[in-house]
């Protein structure tokens, strides 16, 4: 008696091999196999298995998930001895859903109503009715959006439902255009096909319309599309200034009222009320005037290249422009004020108080100027006065110079008067005291100077002991008038 192995195969025309074994002599007709199909369950219209004399099962025409899921085979194999003997095997078939159906739109759902400037919001969910299997790539749809020019949208797919759902993305500008038309195409994350039983001649195989989108056998099926009209809602949009960000060049300490820049806003609203005014913004020197009206910059103080709030030769401003809308809004603009230097501050010394040993020679004057190029150093230093002998500069220019000690002087305080001119010629003069100490006899200048205002020990002591002959004297007397006050009462 045949026993039978079965090897699978992928579906298509060719399904599977069916093998029997007859343990007869090898060659005989006892051991010769002949197969057969007895029936198939269920018999369908368009697809029909047939099988060839060694076992392999075969099909034509065209599989249907939708109306067989599942084919039970039985098949035969008998040999050729007296008596023949015979045996059957079940084969069952499982069919595989693909995407034969494509998805179809059905319908929508939402306002399809968005508000201009804002995102996120979902506006309009469209469905779709497809025949595959649910949940699989056959049926999960995918959706693609046309005629979004300013690619201001998405549509995304619900994976329970296999709607589209549609966003905003990028903000619209009701300005810009009230509707916007939009279509959408949807179809499967596998590639559609189809198969079409044309003709069924009785012998040799059957003449089918076949379409795979995924190769492009069969030709071009289009997707179905679905036309969408959204509506954008005017909102209250803020001033837009012509031009947000400025820059002026300026020199400093120019005169108060002088104008910087005039900024232009204007307000695209159709709806809403389009009246704005101009606000100043952040101005930390209060350096700055705004027409509330027409937007000119002007100096409200004199500007100082010099200040703090001056940054890199730059000095910013932000202004306003807030509309008289419901709720009002605002646009923002910038102004970069760039100082250009005057020399309009002189050389000052760092220290106008120095000190230097008896037996040194040399001590160094540095000077500063707050402007810039080419009004600042290197400076050009002058000592006046009665100091021939005793004080010289070697050398006199730079922004550091030595003040060189003559033997001539001694040890004490010098009042010195300095001349200090910048590269221009503006000068300053400028007191300098000069403490001349003997280190031998005390090390260090600056502890002779701080030890000349603090009181001693000795001093302390004498102090002390005048304050206890006061209050010895004090009591004495107090003790004497008391005396006299008890005499007299006896």
């Amino acid at each position: 008696m045949p026993h039978y192995y079965i090897v699978l195969y992928n579906l298509g025309a060719f399904v599977m091999t069916v093998l029997a074994r007859d343990l007869d002599k090898r060659g005989s007709p006892n051991s010769t196999i002949d197969y057969r199909i007895i029936s198939t369950t269920p018999i369908t219209q368009n697809a029909e298995f047939y099988m060839i004399e060694n076992g392999t099962i075969l099909f034509k025409g065209c599989l249907d998930y939708e109306k067989a899921q599942t084919y039970t085979i039985i098949v035969e194999a008998k040999d050729r001895g007296v008596p023949p003997l015979s045996s059957t095997c079940k084969v069952i078939i499982n069919v595989e859903d693909m995407n034969n159906h494509f998805p179809i739109f059905t319908g929508h759902t939402g306002t399809g109503r968005v508000k201009e400037r804002e995102t996120g919001q979902t506006f309009l969910r469209v469905q779709v009715d497809d025949k595959d299997s649910r949940g699989t790539s056959a049926w999960k749809a995918k959706y693609t959006i046309h005629g979004d020019t300013g690619k201001n949208f998405q549509i995304e797919t619900d994976s329970e439902t296999n709607e589209g759902i549609l966003s905003v993305v990028l903000a619209l500008d009701f300005e810009e255009g009230s509707v916007r038309n939009l279509s959408i195409s949807v179809e499967n994350e596998t590639p559609y096909f189809s198969c079409v039983v044309k003709e069924q001649p009785p012998r040799g195989p059957w003449k089918v319309d076949y379409f795979d989108s995924s190769s492009g056998q069969g030709g071009v099926v289009r997707s179905p599309m679905e036309k969408i009209s959204v509506s954008v809602e005017d909102v209250n949009d803020p001033p837009e200034f012509v031009c947000p960000l400025g820059d002026v060049t300026v020199e400093e300490n120019t005169e108060i009222g002088h104008l910087l820049e005039t900024f232009i806003a204007v307000d695209k609203d159709k709806t809403f009320n389009d009246d704005f005014v101009y606000l100043k913004g952040s101005d930390p020197a209060g350096w700055v005037n705004v027409g509330p009206q027409d937007g000119k910059i002007t100096t409200a103080k004199v500007i100082d290249r010099e200040s703090d709030y001056v940054k890199n030769n730059t000095y910013t401003i932000t202004l306003y422009a807030v509309s008289t809308g419901v709720p009002p809004m605002t646009g923002t603009a910038t102004l970069n004020i760039h100082l250009t230097d005057q020399n309009d501050n002189v050389p000052k010394l760092e220290s106008h108080m120095l000190t230097m040993c008896l037996s040194a020679s040399v001590v160094n004057i540095t000077a500063y100027d707050l402007d810039g190029d080419p009004y600042s150093g290197p400076f050009h230093f002058e000592l006046l006065g009665d100091i021939k002998g005793r004080w010289r500069l070697d050398p006199s220019f730079g922004r550091t110079v030595n003040l060189i000690k003559e033997e001539a002087v001694y040890a004490g305080s010098h009042k010195l008067l300095l001349k200090i001119s910048d590269a221009q010629g503006k000068f300053l003069q400028q007191n300098l005291t000069m403490t001349v100490c003997d280190c031998s006899t005390i090390p260090n200048c600056h502890a002779r100077r701080v030890t000349s205002v603090i009181p001693g020990g000795g001093t302390v002591g004498i102090v002390i002991a005048s304050l206890f002959l006061f209050l010895g004297m004090l009591l004495s007397i107090v003790w004497k008038n008391h005396l006299e006050i008890i005499d007299k009462s006896e």
